[in-house]
């Protein structure tokens, strides 16, 4: 739906999703790696923090406003619209579509990750007693997840920082 919106109302309506992932700068500079490894390590903790509050619910909702503001990017990126002036047709759209997709899904995958480590310690601490060992070997799987979902989204910010000049060169 973001695509068929005419140019003026889609800026004006995206704003804030294209702002949160630094997209709206036509032809500027791209974030570097600790502005998007910041980015990208809250969203981890986030999604960690919404699934083990509010479990499943907290997964879907966190996934859906990632899947909102993803699709607002990719539309953004397809629109040809943080392409410089000079580039056009497929050149204009190429670069960053693919520069922005392996940061997508490494970041949904470090999200998802995440979500589901958040819903394995909160039903965890629901089912098992404090002290019971099916609780520690719950907990310690949820950090080896937590660790490789955090792990995950610092390549993916490491890996778009590498290949932002390539989307704004």
């Amino acid at each position: 739906a973001a695509g068929l919106l005419p140019p003026e109302v889609f800026s004006s309506s995206f704003d804030f999703q294209l702002g949160a992932a630094d997209a709206g700068a036509e032809g500027g500079a791209a974030a570097g790696f600790a502005t998007l490894a910041k980015r990208d390590l809250w969203a981890v903790a986030v999604a960690f923090g919404c699934a083990m509050l509010y479990r499943h619910g907290g997964m879907l909702l966190v996934l859906a406003w990632a899947a909102s503001r993803w699709g607002v990017v990719l539309a953004f990126e397809l629109r040809g619209e943080g392409a410089g002036p000079e580039a056009e047709g497929l050149l204009a759209i190429l670069p960053p579509v693919l520069v922005a997709l392996p940061h997508l899904v490494l970041e949904a995958l470090a999200t998802i990750l995440a979500a589901m480590a958040g819903v394995f310690l909160s039903l965890g601490v629901v089912r098992y007693e404090l002290r019971s060992a099916r609780l520690w070997r719950v907990l310690r799987a949820v950090l080896v997840i937590l660790a490789v979902a955090f792990m995950t989204a610092a390549f993916a910010a490491l890996l778009e920082a590498g290949l932002s000049p390539w989307r704004v060169g």
